[in-house]
């Protein structure tokens, strides 16, 4: 053996060497634990999530849900095993905690359902995991590059993301009365939250699987799937005038009007209305994305645009019902208004016959605008009562023609309807009259009965539109099932109960049962003989049950022992809600066991023989406990902790509404009616009216056909703004409906 205190090298190694590999005895456990120890429980930890890396899923996981303002949940998933407590807390306070679970639980979902002021959360929030081999693991959002630990973006996600060429998208900043159209909804972050990037990376590996390459990659960047039409569908659907004669010597043939599009071209249709407001669009990278994806076939990448149009008005007088068409076309167009000089303009390739005015000294204004496709056709028609002095009539109407009237008149509204085809030609009437014009209109300026216009509706909250075209309907989601999450009492008593005889079966340490549960219960001691204990009476829960709810279930989870050695069994386990006991659950063939355990009474869906329970008395609940022995040596029973976990039900709510201008409506005018079907087998819908934001009318609606009258609500300026919006809530088992939608306008009255 070398001697340090001669031999220099000898030192400097013995200086280099671990403090307990010393001589010295003093402190080597804890230097041990120091050098050694905490560097392998940090190997331990690593290897533990590196075994994780090569899963989608990872190993811990919370995000935040909302449907509507104010109101969201947190929810949390742990996978990893042997997990022992499971704890979250907001901005730093712990607002969740499991408690010590039993070994052997390797996954753990849970949710918490929170409320705020302001319309989302402006919270932090962080995700704590114990494991039984002494690791801890951390997981917090919103995520920001910019923070540390944590709050950072999981790179591991960042990485499988660029293994499958889908990075995580970048967002923009959506305003408070936007955030139901973002992506998330009701987020605004700047960056995509680990989990909902983690399933817009699995969505788009299934799409791909299942529906091909040109869906998936839109739904990548987009978070929408586009709709892929053969052309051969739109040209099979063209008549011979939208056609063009080519001439060849003596001999012509029609050919379609395109030489770039012919039947293995592919449309590639995009609604821009479902595109996220937060996610970035460039409509030339999916053109060039298209053009490269197919040598064989071609794809043209379409987004509706809207065009306004403006029309003119002429007389029908007892001729075709066709005024004008369109061709075919997938834009949306607006009829904004009419006056009497204007002509028909559009930006978009159509076909309409122009008219001027027959009205040459009037004018023609604020319209009830109609947004419609160009494949749609429209007429706007007055009748005319004439008490003429001359006339003269023209027979047809060409684009280049126009008439003229010496008339004076004031016509402020027409109705319009749709008809399904062009115009060849119409009649009409010039001449002097007397002042015995008037008019009558009746239309409606508004609907809403395909899945289509369901859509164009303004949606919050819980709102599902359900079935496709006419078969359409708006309703809300699922009512929502939920818990409370396991609660403990505050408070612990001794109720007598006991037949042991003096001295024996009362409970006492009860301060035991109410600080959670940590292996030390309140106790009570059997005589040697066959007896009961006294009843340990478990209260003070406070469960936070929604006013609106539903409760389906109750659960209490006992975690108990005793000293003896067999046959120690339930003698009373029952609840007490409201001041009504339930029915007796205990479970008296089952043993007690010699080391801690935990047995759960009640169900989901058991509400213990109780017709009484409710949002409003359940904060009352207590648990009653009673142990037996029934063998003749004595024993002590401890209970560790009794939980109680409520089950219940949420009605789903959300509104869909529309508005109107004063100049839509016109000044002087009433709004009319509201024709609507409905079907409410539970929960209700109601409407409300508002002008410039003030409500001027409210009511709830009932199941079947109805009719609402809005002819007390009229139009002061244009500049009046009307809202009209419906509330649909749910049940806690069923859901209203709405089948159709209609606003009818009605106006009459002498030019």
């Amino acid at each position: 053996m070398f001697d340090k205190d001669y031999d220099p090298v000898a030192k400097r190694l013995i200086e280099k060497l671990p403090l307990f590999l010393k001589e010295e005895v003093i402190s080597q456990a804890r230097t041990h634990q120091k050098i050694v120890a905490k560097p392998l429980q940090d190997a331990d930890r690593d290897t533990r999530l590196a075994m994780t890396l090569i899963d989608l899923d990872r190993p811990l996981l919370i995000w935040r849900e909302q449907d509507q303002p104010h109101s969201y949940t947190i929810n949390f998933k742990v996978s990893l095993k042997d997990i022992m407590r499971v704890k979250v807390y907001e901005d730093g306070w712990k607002i969740y905690d499991s408690g010590k679970l039993e070994k052997g639980v390797n996954i753990f979902v849970e949710s918490i359902q929170r409320e705020t002021y302001d319309i989302i959360p402006d919270h932090r929030y962080l995700l704590k995991v114990e494991d039984y081999h002494g690791n801890t693991y951390e997981k917090g959002i919103p995520e920001s590059y910019d923070e540390t630990g944590a709050y950072q973006p999981d790179p591991v996600l960042d990485r499988l993301g660029k293994l499958h060429n889908i990075p995580r998208l970048r967002l923009k900043p959506v305003d408070n009365e936007n955030l139901h159209l973002a992506y998330p909804k009701f987020h605004n972050q700047s960056i995509e939250p680990d989990y909902y990037y983690m399933q817009r990376i699995k969505d788009y590996l299934r799409i791909f699987q299942d529906r091909g390459l040109i869906y998936a990659e839109f739904y990548k960047w987009l978070t929408v799937i586009p709709d892929i039409v053969g052309y051969w569908r739109v040209l099979s659907r063209q008549n011979q005038t939208e056609q063009v004669f080519q001439s060849e010597g003596d001999v012509g043939s029609y050919e379609m009007a395109t030489k770039d599009r012919n039947a293995s071209t592919y449309i590639v249709y995009l609604d821009p209305e479902k595109i996220p407001l937060n996610v970035l669009f460039d409509s030339e990278k999916y053109e060039e994305f298209l053009r490269d994806i197919s040598l064989s076939k071609k794809f043209f990448f379409e987004v509706p645009i809207e065009v306004s149009i403006t029309d003119t008005v002429i007389f029908d007088s007892d001729v075709d019902d066709t005024l004008f068409g369109m061709r075919e076309y997938e834009e949306f167009i607006t009829v904004d208004d009419i006056s009497s000089a204007d002509t028909t303009t559009s930006d978009i390739p159509v076909e309409i016959s122009k008219f001027s005015d027959m009205l040459s000294d009037s004018s023609v204004a604020d319209v009830v605008p109609e947004t419609f496709k160009a494949s749609d056709y429209v007429s706007e028609t007055v009748s005319c009562e004439l008490a003429t002095e001359s006339f003269k009539s023209s027979d047809t109407i060409s684009t280049a023609d126009t008439t003229t009237s010496n008339a004076v008149a004031d016509v402020s509204k027409f109705s319009e309807s749709l008809t399904t085809t062009s115009a060849t030609g119409v009649d009409s009437e010039t001449g002097k009259f007397s002042d015995s014009y008037s008019y009558s209109a009746i239309a409606y300026i508004r609907t809403y009965d395909t899945d289509t216009q369901f859509n164009s509706l303004s949606k919050s909250g819980s709102i599902v539109i359900s079935g496709t075209g006419t078969s359409a309907v708006i309703t809300t989601g699922d009512p929502t099932s939920t818990n409370t999450g396991a609660k403990q009492p505050t408070s612990a008593t001794n109720v007598s109960y006991t037949n042991c005889g003096s001295g024996f079966g009362y409970w006492y340490y009860l301060s035991r049962l109410t600080d959670g549960c940590n292996d030390y219960g309140a106790a009570a001691d059997s005589a040697a003989k066959v007896c009961y204990t006294d009843i340990l009476r478990a209260s003070g829960y406070s469960f936070g049950v929604p006013s609106n709810a539903r409760i389906t279930g109750i659960v209490v989870n006992i975690r108990r022992r005793q000293s003896g050695t067999v046959n120690r069994v339930d003698q009373l386990v029952r609840i007490n809600v409201g001041g009504t006991n339930s029915t007796n659950k205990a479970d008296t063939s089952t043993y007690w066991p010699q080391s801690y355990a935990t047995k759960t009474y009640g169900g989901s869906t058991d509400l213990w023989g109780l017709s009484n329970v409710t949002p409003s008395n359940i904060n009352t609940l207590y648990v009653d406990l009673s142990a037996k022995n029934n063998y003749s040596a004595g024993a002590t029973f401890y209970v560790d902790c009794i939980k109680v976990t409520v089950y219940y039900k949420v009605p789903a709510s959300g509104t869909v509404s529309y508005t109107l201008s004063g100049s839509e409506v016109g000044v002087g005018n009433n709004l009319g009616y509201l024709d609507l079907k409905t079907s409410i087998p539970e929960g209700s819908i109601s409407y409300e009216v508002k002008k410039n934001g003030s409500t001027v009318k409210s009511g709830s609606v009932s199941s079947g056909t109805s009719t609402i009258s809005l002819t007390d609500i009229t139009v002061g300026s244009t500049s009046d703004s009307f809202e009209v919006k419906f509330t649909l809530t749910s049940g806690t088992s069923n859901k209203p409906s709405i089948d159709y939608i209609k606003h009818l306008y009605q106006v009459s009255g002498n030019l």
